[in-house]
């Protein structure tokens, strides 16, 4: 099981409120990825309410193409290429 399956189990919002707590300690020179808080965001909170990194439609995991899609908005926001793409170069 990948580590997206894992966060679906335990509730992204777990380590959301977590992420919350600690932003006004983060160093703003470091990276930060805010694809599992717009999640969050936009409710998917994980296998609990169906929708997390994953859709669970009748329990089953399923790829969700609103989930690629947040993460191709993120990634078009900071101009970055999918990391295969990256690797080819």
């Amino acid at each position: 099981m990948g580590i997206f399956a894992v966060n679906d189990m335990a509730g992204l919002e777990i380590a959301w409120a977590r992420r919350k707590r600690l932003a006004a300690t983060r160093d703003p020179a470091v990276r930060y990825v805010e694809i599992a808080d717009r999640l969050c965001e936009a409710g998917r909170l994980g296998r609990k309410n169906g929708l997390g990194w994953y859709a669970y439609p009748d329990g089953a995991r399923t790829v969700d193409p609103a989930v690629t899609a947040v993460i191709e908005a993120a990634r078009a926001e900071r101009t970055l290429l999918p990391a295969r793409s990256q690797r080819t170069r």
